[in-house]
């Protein structure tokens, strides 16, 4: 396959060590979904349970290293000017939620670029590829792509059984014993007991592992693995978990009908990341969460990130906190 198949409409994800590839086909927005199809993606909306279905016309299996040969030649050798970022709508929402009864939620800044090569969208996989300790992901059409290496799986089902993970609270890696404190562990906590809560209300058990620490380029972040089973339903696990208290909230409906009403959400309605994207074969699935990723228009380039606030939260270390996940992202993949 020449690498230019990747074309105006595409897919990819990292699934068992290998590069799943979909190009050309077609994509649809679908809701009241039954059940998922077979070598098609999936990406859900953040807010309700409507899906991007995408049917490539090609679907390629690559090792990684040999992917990146082919991709190499196609980096672009610039840096990417900034031009606007949201930090004081992203504080303006935080002082906002100071005065909520609600134990958590997640809000979102950015910062856009002006629009680069039209070599950008290889840049961005190949750097994807070159992520550690990630699993790299995108999704594209002709007006808008997303590509990204993210630390944290929605779920990943075979033969009934399902795995997934709490990920939540970050600190740079040499700051990493502050995240024994309170704040950070009551945020943890938040999103260990939203995806129990999930899973059990759709009638699985759930087994809860010990909570460790995860390193994620210049980040280090608290995991806490999770198991479940039986899947009776791979679409109702997903839209159940998706997003996560990790990406939206807790309690998870009041948060994500708060996070609607955000100046945020107000300016930038038609969001994506942080929910969660899938590939579905006949013998497993796997769903990732949408974040650590540039997102590009016809127009701009931009970087979302977002942080958990509770109650206990201080403006200036939240603020510093999406700046650092926006920075470590800005200088993987938009940086000579």
């Amino acid at each position: 396959m020449a690498i230019l198949d990747f074309g105006d409409m595409g897919a990819f994800i990292e699934l068992n060590g290998s590069i799943i590839i979909g190009s050309g086909g077609s994509k649809v927005l679908v809701s009241g979904v039954q059940d998922f199809k077979k070598d098609h993606f999936y990406f859900k909306s953040f807010f309700d349970s409507s899906y991007l279905q995408y049917a490539p016309e090609r679907i390629t299996i690559w090792e990684k290293k040999d992917l990146l040969k082919l991709l190499h030649g196609f980096c672009v050798d610039r840096n990417f000017r900034e031009v606007s970022n949201a930090d004081q709508i992203f504080l303006k929402d935080l002082d906002h939620f100071k005065k909520s009864s609600l134990e958590k939620v997640v809000l979102l800044t950015r910062q856009n670029y002006e629009r680069g090569d039209a070599g950008l969208k290889y840049q961005l996989i190949h750097r994807a590829l070159t992520f550690k300790n990630s699993l790299p992901y995108g999704f594209w059409d002709e007006n808008w792509g997303m590509v990204g290496a993210t630390p944290e799986i929605l779920c990943h089902v075979k033969e009934e059984n399902l795995e997934t993970h709490a990920i939540a609270s970050t600190v740079p890696w040499s700051d990493s014993e502050s995240l024994s404190n309170e704040k950070f562990q009551h945020e943890h906590q938040t999103v260990v007991r939203d995806i129990q809560n999930k899973l059990e209300s759709i009638h699985h058990h759930v087994l809860i592992g010990k909570q460790k620490k995860r390193i994620f380029g210049t980040m280090v972040h608290l995991e806490t693995p999770m198991s479940s089973y039986p899947v009776q339903s791979l679409i109702e696990v997903v839209s159940t978990l998706s997003p996560t208290a990790a990406l939206g909230g807790y309690p998870s409906e009041a948060a994500l009908q708060y996070l609607k009403e955000t100046d945020y959400s107000k300016k930038y309605s038609n969001r994506y990341y942080g929910s969660s994207l899938g590939f579905v074969t006949n013998e497993e699935a796997l769903f990732i969460v949408a974040i650590r990723n540039v997102q590009w228009s016809e127009h701009e380039v931009f970087i979302e990130s977002g942080a958990g606030i509770v109650q206990e939260s201080d403006p200036q270390s939240e603020l510093e906190e999406v700046q650092l996940k926006r920075q470590s992202v800005y200088k993987h993949y938009l940086c000579v």
